[in-house]
């Protein structure tokens, strides 16, 4: 719209200026080689289009004047400069985030689960999402909203799984025994949704993932709707269309020589999958375990400090433990990260905070995954209330 009344210099100069303040502010939400390329060609016109708005308003000048020449001294020039800033400036993470502290955090989703370097974790109250369901609720032990998994430990914790990204055609909605529900979901800057075991949608803009999560077609900035059905009795298939064989190694994947006390005493413990589970949660329980949000901080092998002689901590503690048994069991597991309840208003709708942020574990049995939460064996009060 500033083109349409360009009529003096200082026109052209401020155009200038926001096609620069335009491009910079891209950078925020993305560093790819193909944006920085086009970031230097938009630098490179933008440079090139003041010199020849300062050279138009001089008389004679402006049919002299080398325009892409002087330009590319001026970038020369500037060069030396922004090499020494590249490498003595401070690298700053974003404003927003740069006042937590390392060894603590804020509930909320993470793309990244490392509760050993976490000493506290504060309450946080915002709104994350909210739930009207239209005729049958679930019960509080069946809301498990899930949002993304992670299948890949590297030693000092769990990373997001890239099968979160690869998409599955969506399939047909089952009219009958469902859980039909609207969500209201806040920005979080990033494309996935939160939805129970299972759900589908008919909205053309989210997409079905390998892992079997609901995902938007991009990231969300804003507030946004979506209608969703869940089947109340979920399966939940292998995380590729041709059966979990086709990668044996994603789910049992451990980090050579991490926490060696869990995997000889995972050895110990039943091959199948139930059974496996049944055996950890009588351990959590007959152990003196406790749920806190002011875990120690543990260092170095931090799963074997934390289930053999720290036993402090929340959720993440719980499943991260868990899912490293298990693969040590020789059982392929992941922990999925999500929220867990939410409050009932009187208007008959379920409002989910930061606080209700959660981690559990889902195993495979051989035909299909299963949830798991082993937090409820050491905080039944979690889950229930």
């Amino acid at each position: 719209l500033k083109l349409l009344e360009l009529a003096t210099r200082r026109d052209g100069v401020v155009v200038v200026f926001i096609a620069l303040f335009i491009q910079a502010s891209g950078f925020l939400f993305n560093q790819s080689i193909l944006y920085s390329l086009q970031g230097i060609g938009t630098l490179i016109l933008a440079c090139a289009a003041m010199v020849a708005t300062q050279a138009a308003t001089r008389t004679g000048l402006s049919s002299q004047v080398p325009v892409f020449g002087v330009t590319a001294k001026l970038l020369l020039t500037a060069l030396p400069f922004m090499l020494i800033v590249y490498f003595l400036f401070p690298r700053l993470g974003p404003l927003w985030s740069v006042a937590l502290q390392s060894d603590s955090a804020l509930t909320g989703l993470s793309e990244r689960l490392q509760p050993g370097d976490i000493s506290e974790l504060s309450q946080s109250s915002e709104v994350a999402f909210r739930v009207t369901f239209n005729g049958v609720k679930p019960s509080r032990s069946d809301l498990y909203w899930r949002a993304m998994t992670l299948d890949k430990h590297d030693g000092d914790g769990w990373d997001k799984s890239v099968l979160d990204a690869a998409q599955l055609p969506m399939p047909a909605i089952i009219e009958e025994a469902t859980y039909d529900y609207e969500v209201i979901q806040e920005a979080t800057g990033q494309a996935y949704l939160f939805a129970l075991a299972g759900s589908v949608s008919r909205d053309r803009d989210i997409e079905l993932t390998a892992t079997r999560l609901l995902r938007y077609g991009r990231p969300v900035y804003q507030r946004i709707r979506y209608d969703v059905s869940a089947p109340i009795e979920p399966v939940i298939g292998p995380a590729f269309d041709s059966g979990l064989r086709t990668a044996p190694d994603l789910y049992l994947a451990l980090p050579s020589g991490a926490n060696p006390m869990i995997r000889e005493w995972a050895r110990e413990l039943p091959s199948e999958a139930g059974q496996f589970a049944k055996a950890f949660l009588q351990f959590v329980r007959e152990q003196p375990f406790y749920y806190t949000l002011k875990p120690p901080r543990y260092g170095e092998d931090d799963i074997d400090q934390f289930l053999f002689s720290g036993r402090r901590g929340f959720c993440e503690h719980y499943a991260s433990a868990m899912a490293f048994a298990a693969r040590a069991a020789g059982i392929p597991s992941r922990v999925v990260a999500g929220y867990q309840g939410g409050e009932w208003h009187p208007d008959g709708y379920l409002t989910v905070r930061q606080y209700d942020a959660h981690a559990w574990v889902e195993l495979w049995d051989g035909q299909q995954w299963f949830r798991v939460d082993p937090t409820s064996a050491v905080a039944p009060d979690r889950i229930e209330y």
